[in-house]
C-alpha cells in the first residue's frame, strides 16, 4: 500500500474530511487535524499527529459507480411528468409529498428549496389575516377594480403561494417569485400538480426589490406583499412600501430575534436603523424595532404605516401592517417613534418621543420633545440609564381586526391545524393595554429584589385594587402591561418584599436603593374574583423539543426526515408517497445542539487524543482529552517506530505506559 501524505491548511482539511464523509456514507468525527495522509485506494484518513505518529481510521468504501452517479444527476436535473389524472396522493417516483392545509407540495430529499414545517402557523396566521382584508375591501370601497394582486416575494416551494391561492377568497392573482432557478422550477411542478389554474399562480424569476421596484406605479402595484425572508427583511423593505397600493397590507417576517432583542446592537444599527437594548421587555422592544423601520421607509415617499397585527412567534417576528400614503400625516410620524432609557441596575424604562404635536384650530405646529425627568441617575436604585431606540410607540394591533379573526377562527376551527395556538395567542393580543408600550416581567422584578416571586394573579389583584388597569402580554409568558408609573410599581413590590422579606442585600445593590425607601401606598394582594378568566390556553407548548429555525437551503443537516401516511396510502419516499411531516422529524441537528451546549449535565468530551497520555503520563484528574483509541485505529511512523510498537504489541508482559513510552 503507498501512503501519499499531502500537507493542508486546516479548513481545507475539514472540507476533504467532509467530502469524503458524503462519498463514504458513513458517521465521522474528526480530530484536531494538523496534516492529513490517504491511500490510493482512498481507504485511510491520518486524523491526528503527534511526537511524529500518525493515527489513522480505516474506512470501508461505497462509492456509487459511474453509471449510477449519472443516473442520479439526470434524476436530480430533470422534472417529473405529471399525469393530469393524477390525484395529489399519487407523487411521482424519487419525490415525496408534503401536506399542509389543502396543499400538497413535491418535495426531493436533496434540500435544493428551503421548507420548514415550524413555520406552518405562519402561514395559517398569514391566510386568517390577507382573508380579512379581502373581505374588509368591498366594505371600504376600494378604487382599483379586479383582482387581488398578491406578491409573495421569496416563494421557495411555492408552498405559502398555493395555499393562497386554494384557502383564499377568490378572486385573486398571486405571483410566486424567487431568484432560484429551482425554486420557480418547484414552484411550477407544485403549481401543476395541485391544478392550478396558470392565470392564478404566476411563477416569477428574479431579484425580490427589482420586482418591487418595477411595480411601484399605481396600475402595477400589489394590494398584498407578503416577505418571509431568511434573516432580517430589511433590505427589502424600502421597495416594499413604495410596491404596495395605498390602504395596502404589508405582511413580514424577521428571524433575526437575536439582533432585534439587543444582542448585537452594532448590527441592530446596520438593519434597522436603531439601538436594541436587552433588558427583560426585549421581545416586544424587537416588535416595535422592526416597525420604527418600516415607518421610516415608508415616510420617504410621504407613506405611513397603521399596524393590523404585530407578533412574536418561536424564534421570529410576524407583523402585517396597513400602508397609506399621506404627506400631512407622514410629517407626523417621529411623534410615533421614541428614545428609550433603561436603567442598568432595575431595568425601569423610560419612553421619551422624539416630537410633539400640537394643535389649535387649524395650525399645526412641530416641535421637539424635552426630557420627562430630571436626573441622570434612576430614581429607584440611583443606577445611571442606558440610551436606545428609536423604536415605533404607538399601538401595535388593531382591535376590530383581531375579534374579526377570532369569531371567524372560533366558529369554524378546523380551518387550520393550528387553529387552538391562533385563538390563544389572538386573545392574550386582543385583551394587551393598546396604548402602553412594552411590560414588566414579574420573575425579573423579583429577582432585582431578591424576593420569592409571586403569582401573576396576585401581581394583576394588587394594581387593580391601586386603582390601575393591568393585562398580560402575549410576547413572554408572567409578564404584565399598565398604565401605572414605575413608582407605584415598585411600591407595590416593597410591600410584597415586606410579607416576603429578602436576605440582606449589598449596600451597592439595586435592591438595598429600593427597599430603602418606604412605600406611599399600601398594595392588597387579596385575589380578586372580577379577573377575567377563560377557558382559552394562553400559551401553547411547543410540539417537540428543539423546535427552530433550519439551516438554508443546499446546507448539509437540514434534510427533513418523512414517515409514511398509512392512512392515505404512502408508498415511501423512496418511491413517491403521500408523507407527513411530524414535529420531531424537522431538525437533524439535536444531538450535535445538545452535546456543544452541554445539555443533560455533562460536560462534552473533546474528539482528540491526549498527548501526555500518548507518553503515558497524563496526571490530570478530570481530563478533557480522550483517554483511548478506537479498535480500528493503527499507528504509523518510520519504519523503526512502526516495528519497535509491533514488537512491544507481541509482549503480553509489557503495559501500556511502557508502549507509548
Amino acid at each position: 500500500m503507498i501512503t501519499t501524505r499531502i500537507g493542508l491548511h486546516k479548513t481545507s482539511t475539514y472540507r476533504l474530511l467532509s467530502h469524503f464523509v458524503r462519498i463514504y456514507n458513513k458517521p465521522f468525527n474528526p480530530f484536531t487535524l494538523t496534516k492529513h495522509t490517504f491511500t490510493q485506494n482512498l481507504s485511510t484518513i491520518v486524523l491526528f499527529k503527534s511526537n511524529k505518529r500518525y493515527f489513522s481510521h480505516s474506512i470501508q468504501p461505497t462509492m456509487q459507480n459511474e453509471n449510477e452517479e449519472n443516473t442520479t444527476k439526470q434524476t436530480a436535473n430533470t422534472q417529473p411528468e405529471i399525469n393530469p389524472e393524477n390525484t395529489p396522493n399519487d407523487a411521482p417516483p424519487g419525490y415525496m409529498c408534503i401536506s399542509e392545509g389543502s396543499a400538497k407540495v413535491l418535495y426531493k430529499k436533496q434540500i435544493e428549496v428551503f421548507y420548514n414545517p415550524v413555520q406552518e402557523y405562519n402561514r395559517d396566521l398569514s391566510i386568517a389575516v390577507i382573508s380579512d382584508y379581502i373581505l374588509s375591501q368591498s366594505q371600504e370601497n376600494r378604487k382599483r377594480k379586479g383582482p387581488i394582486r398578491i406578491l409573495e416575494a421569496l416563494a421557495a416551494t411555492g408552498l405559502r403561494s398555493i395555499r393562497y391561492a386554494k384557502e383564499l377568497p377568490d378572486p385573486k392573482v398571486i405571483i410566486s417569485n424567487d431568484i432560484d432557478q429551482n425554486a420557480v422550477d418547484s414552484i411550477k411542478l407544485n403549481a401543476e400538480y395541485n391544478k392550478i389554474p396558470a392565470e392564478i399562480i404566476i411563477p416569477n424569476q428574479g431579484d425580490a426589490s427589482m420586482v418591487m421596484y418595477q411595480n411601484r406605479t399605481p396600475d402595477k402595484q400589489f394590494d398584498v406583499i407578503d416577505i418571509d425572508p431568511y434573516g432580517s427583511p430589511s433590505m427589502f423593505l424600502d421597495s416594499a412600501v413604495q410596491a404596495v397600493v395605498d390602504g395596502g397590507l404589508l405582511c413580514v417576517t424577521a428571524t433575526d430575534m437575536a439582533i432585534l432583542c439587543g444582542s448585537h446592537a452594532e448590527s441592530s444599527w446596520n438593519k434597522y436603523n436603531s439601538i436594541a437594548l436587552k433588558g427583560q421587555y426585549c421581545h416586544e422592544a424587537g416588535l416595535r424595532t422592526l416597525l420604527s423601520f418600516i415607518e421610516a421607509q415608508a415616510t420617504k415617499y410621504k407613506r405611513y404605516i397603521v399596524p393590523v397585527l404585530t407578533l412574536s412567534i418561536d424564534f421570529y417576528a410576524r407583523v402585517f401592517v396597513r400602508v397609506y400614503t399621506s404627506a400631512l400625516e407622514s410629517k407626523k410620524s417621529a411623534s410615533r417613534l421614541s428614545s428609550i432609557y433603561q436603567c442598568i441596575g432595575c431595568e425601569t424604562f423610560n419612553l421619551q418621543p422624539l416630537l410633539k404635536v400640537a394643535t389649535k384650530d387649524k395650525s399645526i405646529k412641530y416641535n421637539a420633545s424635552t426630557l420627562n425627568f430630571s436626573s441622570t441617575n434612576c430614581p429607584h436604585c440611583n443606577k445611571t440609564f442606558r440610551v436606545g431606540g428609536p423604536l415605533w410607540n404607538a399601538p401595535i394591533h388593531s382591535p376590530e381586526v383581531i375579534q374579526r379573526i377570532l369569531t371567524r377562527v372560533t366558529e369554524k376551527p378546523s380551518l387550520f391545524n393550528t387553529s387552538k395556538r391562533i385563538i390563544g395567542m389572538l386573545t392574550l393580543a386582543n385583551e394587551e393595554l393598546q396604548n402602553q408600550p412594552l411590560y414588566y416581567n414579574v420573575s425579573s422584578l423579583c429577582n432585582v429584589l431578591h424576593v420569592t416571586s409571586p403569582s401573576l394573579a396576585v401581581i394583576k389583584s394588587a394594581m387593580i385594587t391601586a386603582g390601575f388597569k393591568v393585562s398580560e402580554a402575549h410576547a413572554k409568558p408572567g409578564s404584565i402591561k399598565t398604565d401605572a408609573p414605575p413608582e407605584v410599581l415598585w411600591d407595590i413590590m416593597r410591600c410584597w418584599a415586606k410579607l416576603h422579606p429578602p436576605k440582606q442585600p449589598l449596600p451597592t445593590s439595586p435592591a438595598h436603593f429600593i427597599l430603602s425607601k418606604e412605600p406611599t401606598i399600601q398594595a392588597d394582594f387579596t385575589l380578586r374574583e372580577d379577573l377575567k378568566t377563560s377557558n382559552v390556553a394562553r400559551f401553547l407548548p411547543n410540539p417537540s423539543e428543539n423546535w427552530g429555525p433550519l439551516t438554508k437551503a443546499g446546507k448539509r443537516g437540514n434534510e427533513i426526515l418523512v414517515e409514511n401516511d398509512k392512512n392515505e396510502g404512502g408508498q415511501g419516499s423512496s418511491s413517491g408517497g403521500t408523507v407527513v411531516v411530524t414535529p420531531n422529524m424537522f431538525n437533524q441537528n439535536a444531538d450535535r445542539r445538545e452535546k456543544n451546549q452541554g445539555k443533560n449535565g455533562k460536560k462534552p468530551k473533546r474528539s482528540r487524543v491526549c498527548k501526555a497520555f500518548l507518553n503515558g503520563d497524563c496526571r490530570k484528574k478530570n481530563c478533557a482529552d480522550l483517554h483511548e483509541l478506537p479498535p480500528d485505529f493503527v499507528m504509523f511512523g518510520t519504519e523503526n517506530e512502526n516495528n519497535q510498537n509491533n514488537n512491544n504489541n507481541t509482549d503480553p508482559n509489557v503495559t501500556n505506559s511502557e508502549k507509548g513510552k
